[in-house]
């Protein structure tokens, strides 16, 4: 799942990146505590994940966009 929720975060960094006009910031919510600690430090120890988050660090660096990934109660994430 920790995969997946990453993935879940590259698709929408992606998508906000396409836009004619892409967002100078942008913030994503998410339960999973793993893939906000991961995409705060940008590091991870298991070698296997790497590729989500290198891609992601790639758009960044290419769009400038400021990406800030927050934690929401999985109670609260509708």
């Amino acid at each position: 799942i920790f995969f997946l929720e990453q993935i879940g975060i590259l698709s929408a960094l992606y998508h906000a990146s396409g836009m004619l006009h892409p967002p100078r910031r942008l913030l994503i919510w998410s339960d999973s505590l793993d893939a906000v600690s991961v995409f705060s430090s940008l590091s991870l120890l298991n070698a296997m994940h790497n590729a989500p988050l290198q891609a992601a660090a790639e758009i960044i660096i290419a769009t400038g966009i400021d990406l800030r990934v927050k934690h929401i109660a999985g109670i609260d994430n509708i």
